[in-house]
């Protein structure tokens, strides 16, 4: 499976079905930001297969927790199926 990480999240492609998953501090931004995500896939010609949220532990936590004090153990994860229409 090949994979392109970023800071925000990453894409990947396995079985027909790319993925994109971003991840989110608040899920207040999350809610706020999942339209224009969709828009922006469907703007691209992708077709969502699936779309879900969920939690999961932050792996960078204990760094965060150095910086600034609002580090939180969780982070939010936004994750669309997309088939490409074309």
């Amino acid at each position: 499976m090949r994979s392109i990480d970023t800071k925000a999240g990453k894409v990947y492609y396995e079985n027909g079905v790319f993925t994109l998953e971003k991840n989110f501090k608040d899920l207040s931004l999350l809610i706020k930001e999942e339209d224009s995500m969709r828009r922006r896939v469907q703007d691209c010609d992708f077709d969502i297969v699936k779309s879900s949220w969920f939690i999961v532990d932050n792996p960078f936590y204990d760094i965060e927790k150095i910086i600034e004090d609002s580090a939180l153990k969780i982070r939010f994860v936004y994750k669309l199926e997309l088939e490409y229409a074309r």
